[in-house]
């Protein structure tokens, strides 16, 4: 379980929950879009099947777009969103996860799965910061001092 270097407001974890779920929603209508177009683009030469359909590139941009925010919420929650690449033909070098969902030189060696799971235990520490936040509320304490 992870821990919180600061204390976090209920609608900074709110902000952050609504974010990573519009995030994996995206990932996978992108993903989605993206089979699509390599389906209808089948060739054997390798630039041609790494096309993409106006639909996937409107769905990249957006990702591309709220990946900052993304990035930002899940340092604030201390979460570990860096890797290292597995090839074996170079050196190893960090890879952020959630950012290899736009970029498709970093997916070579991760995994969809993985990626959503690490999306996932965003999500899920954005409702636990909730559920600390709100442990500290209580309407009580204001009536002590």
């Amino acid at each position: 379980m992870n821990t919180f270097v600061e204390p976090i407001r209920y609608s900074a974890a709110r902000r952050a929950e609504k974010t990573f779920v519009a995030f994996k929603k995206l990932t996978i209508q992108y993903w989605s879009a993206l089979s699509e177009a390599n389906h209808v683009h089948q060739s054997t030469d390798m630039a041609a099947s790494q096309q993409e359909s106006e639909q996937s590139i409107s769905l990249r941009n957006k990702l591309i777009a709220l990946f900052p925010e993304v990035n930002k919420h899940a340092r604030l929650l201390c979460i570990d969103i860096m890797t290292r690449s597995l090839t074996t033909d170079e050196p190893a070098h960090p890879i952020n996860i959630l950012e290899s969902v736009i970029d498709p030189c970093l997916t070579d060696s991760l995994t969809k799965t993985r990626i959503l799971e690490k999306i996932d235990e965003c999500i899920t520490n954005a409702k636990l910061a909730k559920r600390i936040s709100l442990l500290g509320w209580t309407p009580w304490r204001w009536l002590k001092s």
